[in-house]
């Protein structure tokens, strides 16, 4: 069982994932079958199930999303440490790796928000990322400090 956010994700056999992102708990069912609780600040609970390959978020007040088809392919790829990206734009992605990094990469050129990118990355791996990115796609990083890599054109 964990408890997440407002909520409780109980397993029933499963291999699953649960990330608490801002106010947002998202809850992705490799295989097998959950049971999801969210409690509203006033105690209220609704309740929803999933079986594998299926996804759902629900936020502090307890609301839970309609449930959805997960990617399954970049699901596994966390527990593989890789992270598998599908026409991500690269403030998106940016934003991902940086999870798995002391030192964040930043947009400095507003001009590549609306880059679209497709690949696969290791998360841990944050040379080789940015070595993909200024061969592919043209950009330049650039270290400010110890703890931030800006990227231009």
């Amino acid at each position: 069982m964990v408890h997440a956010g407002n909520g409780t994700v109980t397993a029933v056999g499963t291999q699953f994932q649960v990330r608490l992102d801002g106010g947002a708990t998202d809850v992705t069912l490799l295989k097998g079958k959950l049971a999801i609780a969210a409690k509203s600040p006033g105690g209220q609970e609704q309740n929803a199930s999933l079986v594998g390959g299926q996804g759902l978020s629900f936020d502090e007040r307890g609301n839970i999303t309609p449930v959805r088809a997960i990617d399954l392919q970049q699901a596994q790829g966390w527990t593989q440490g890789k992270l598998f990206v599908h026409d991500w734009r690269l403030p998106q992605l940016l934003a991902e790796m940086n999870r798995y990094s002391a030192t964040k990469v930043a947009i400095g050129d507003s001009s590549l928000q609306n880059i679209h990118i497709s690949g696969v990355f290791r998360t841990g791996d944050q040379q080789t990322f940015l070595q993909m990115l200024q061969q592919g796609w043209s950009l330049r990083a650039t270290r400010t400090s110890d703890k931030q890599i800006v990227l231009s054109r």
